[in-house]
């Protein structure tokens, strides 16, 4: 929905897809249906993926580390985040 990393990722378990909470919340305000799908939506209760959260806010650390001491990240193979039957 924002295409920015998370900062308060949220799972919504009628759909299977995460969302950053500002986001879904906004979306809810106005929709019964979820943003993937475009499908109704029983249950709308958020809960936060806590696990997620911890991970990002590590590579939000392992990112800062590396910008202070100039350090680049190694090139990423054009075929890398593809997944099969995705």
């Amino acid at each position: 929905m924002l295409y920015e990393l998370y900062t308060l990722p949220i799972p919504n378990q009628a759909d299977g897809h995460t969302y950053e909470r500002s986001a879904i919340e906004q979306w809810f305000e106005t929709h019964n249906t979820s943003p993937a799908t475009g499908l109704e939506l029983d249950n709308k209760q958020l809960i936060p993926n806590h696990s997620l959260r911890s991970l990002i806010q590590d590579f939000h650390g392992a990112w800062a580390w590396r910008r202070k001491n100039k350090i680049t990240p190694p090139a990423v193979p054009s075929s890398a985040g593809v997944c099969a039957g995705a």
